[in-house]
């Protein structure tokens, strides 16, 4: 006979549930196995299922933590604790930028026949660390942006409109003790849509730094096992492009990451 609790849970919550995005993360973090974790989920537990209601509603509290039959998961970090991981992660990620622009140029110097390829391994290596410890960091971050940036204000169009008549009046006040015109502002709804692109867009970078990350990998290996001298320059171009594609993807990150944060960072 199924619990009042389970004949109360509204589909919503299921989805919600089984699309949880820091599954992936936590059996690596913590160690435990992942369908653990999952059999701890989709049981009809309170404390669960409460977080999802209150993130349904848009409210981002400072903890949640989520009962599990393996104890305690903490999924949305104390905001002090973001921050701090916020700013480990933009180091992180600016350093590995720059490792990887100059492992792009190295490589080409050492096309025209001037650049030396223990300098090239030591950017591919120093790129690879920097950047799998910016992705890490990101990922264990990611359930705070989810619930504290992402769903209660960029896809929140209430909070983005009252946010935003607030500061226009603010911006009203000040203008008028200083005897100076009010500031035209941008219309709610047309805020709302960049809002929400920029949603989008922070998703779409997740992806690519995923593959950046692999393609870093394989172009280590690459990079390790190939001797210019020994085997030839016939790799040299496919090296370039994956260094490429590498800086490419920093690059991307960096840059959307920065254009989300400058909405609301964590």
């Amino acid at each position: 006979m199924p619990s009042a609790t389970r004949r109360n849970a509204s589909p919503e919550a299921g989805a919600q549930i089984r699309g949880i995005k820091f599954l992936p993360t936590f059996p690596r973090i913590t160690g435990f196995p992942r369908w653990r974790i999952q059999r701890a989920l989709s049981g009809p537990s309170r404390h669960f299922r409460g977080a999802l209601r209150t993130e349904a509603k848009g409210t981002a509290r400072s903890a949640s933590t989520f009962r599990c039959g393996i104890g305690y998961v903490r999924a949305v970090l104390t905001e002090s604790a973001a921050r701090w991981l916020l700013v480990l992660h933009t180091g992180l990620g600016v350093a590995a930028v720059g490792a990887a622009t100059h492992m792009v140029l190295w490589l080409r110097k050492h096309r025209r026949g001037t650049g030396a390829m223990r300098a090239i391994r030591k950017f591919a290596v120093i790129t690879f660390v920097l950047q799998t410890l910016a992705f890490v960091a990101g990922n264990w971050m990611y359930p705070t942006y989810k619930v504290q940036v992402r769903t209660a204000y960029l896809e929140n169009a209430a909070a983005l409109a009252s946010d935003h008549s607030t500061r226009q009046e603010e911006l009203a006040r000040i203008a008028a003790r200083d005897g100076e015109p009010a500031p035209q502002g941008e219309a709610t709804s047309a805020m709302v849509k960049r809002a929400a692109k920029a949603a989008r867009w922070f998703d779409v970078k997740e992806h690519w730094v995923a593959l950046g990350v692999i393609t870093c990998a394989g172009l280590l290996l690459v990079l390790m096992l190939w001797d210019p001298k020994r085997d030839g320059p016939a790799l040299e171009p496919i090296v370039l492009a994956l260094s490429l594609l590498v800086a490419a993807t920093l690059w991307l990150g960096a840059i959307i990451g920065v254009l989300t944060a400058s909405w609301r960072a964590v």
